[in-house]
């Protein structure tokens, strides 16, 4: 999901992202959905360059604006530090994450493990939560769990040269 897009630019921001998903074959569009004339931002299939082959159930993708607080869900835990990888306490995070969701500035984390300083969407939040719109939801039902991260560490790498600004992962797994 993206960090730094206003509000106001979200919805726009998902539109651009959609199209960019089809034109660069992250995405293809799901004849079904066609058919039923879904509202925009239905989920598309995976495309080719996600790794998609002929399987009857390739899996889908769909980019829009939530209410923005993006979680792991299951075993969630504090953001990592991108310096060294010590995991930020959930007692101390998760307050302030929740707070950055109901609109409070972002937090700021000072590692316990090597004292360095970041905010919260520049840890590795990948098994944590973050705040920020528009997100990109992938449901790979065909990969494993490692392919699965590895395809969504390579689409988030791809949106940060693609759109610039601050772009994470969340690993929202049930």
């Amino acid at each position: 999901m993206a960090l730094d897009v206003p509000v106001a630019q979200q919805e726009a921001t998902a539109d651009a992202v959609g199209a960019w998903l089809r034109t660069h074959g992250w995405s293809v569009p799901d004849p079904a959905a066609s058919r039923l004339r879904f509202p925009a931002r239905e989920p598309d299939l995976l495309g080719p360059t996600a790794g998609a082959g002929t399987s009857d159930d390739p899996g889908t993708i769909a980019c829009g604006v939530s209410d923005g607080l993006w979680l792991a869900l299951e075993d969630m835990r504090g953001p990592r530090c991108p310096a060294c990888g010590t995991e930020v306490d959930g007692d101390q995070a998760f307050p302030g994450l929740f707070a950055w969701a109901d609109g409070a500035p972002e937090p700021v984390f000072v590692c316990a493990g090597c004292g360095a300083e970041a905010r919260a969407g520049d840890m590795d939040t990948e098994g944590s939560c973050t705040v920020g719109n528009p997100g990109v939801v992938i449901v790979p039902t065909v990969q494993t769990h490692a392919e699965a991260v590895t395809l969504a560490r390579r689409l988030r790498d791809e949106l940060r040269v693609a759109f610039g600004g601050r772009w994470v992962h969340v690993h929202q797994h049930e």
